[in-house]
Parts: C-alpha cells; structure tokens; sequence
C-alpha cells in the first residue's frame, strides 16, 4: 500500500495482539551521534588495509 497501511489497519493489528498479551518490540539500541562516525572511520581504514593488501599481492 503506497503511503504505508491504512490506520484503521494498525489499529486493529494493535488490539488484537494487545487482547493476545503481546506487547510492542523494544526498539533495538542505535549507536550515539558521537559513536557514529567512529564505528564509520573503523570500517573504511579496513577496507583501506584490504585494498592495499590485495592490490600489492601481500601474504599475510
């Protein structure tokens, strides 16, 4: 459905899983702003490594 579902939709989806005893999923934990763009420079200094390692054909 463009636009996402119908309210009425998720609302029934809502009470019958509510009546069932089951609650919403937490949401799961994201990284801080802060966090962010280390885990970033971490990731592209081992693609970095990776490339120079298969580009100059070394052995490891």
């Amino acid at each position: 459905m463009p636009g996402g579902p119908p309210a009425l939709v998720v609302r029934m989806a809502w009470e019958i899983l509510h009546a069932a005893g089951i609650d919403a999923a937490p949401r799961p934990a994201r990284p801080t702003w802060r966090r962010f763009p280390t885990v970033q420079a971490h990731a592209i200094i081992a693609c970095d490594f990776l490339v120079v390692g298969t580009e100059c054909d070394f052995r490891w």
